[in-house]
């Protein structure tokens, strides 16, 4: 039973991935701004721990 649910788990991971993939590569526009939604995102957990931000990416 739980095998399964991993399984089911991971393969609709992997499509929730793909499509979120696709619609970014067909869309320049929305993959610019899922970008600085990220970066914004990550601004604040790296800047408590007051590591350089522009060095991950």
């Amino acid at each position: 039973m739980l095998t399964g649910l991993k399984k089911n788990g991971a393969l609709e991971l992997m499509r929730v991935l793909l499509l979120v993939f696709c619609k970014q590569q067909k869309n320049v526009l929305v993959q610019k701004l899922s970008i600085q939604i990220q970066n914004a995102k990550n601004q604040l957990p790296i800047q408590s721990l007051s590591l350089p931000s522009r060095n991950l990416f």
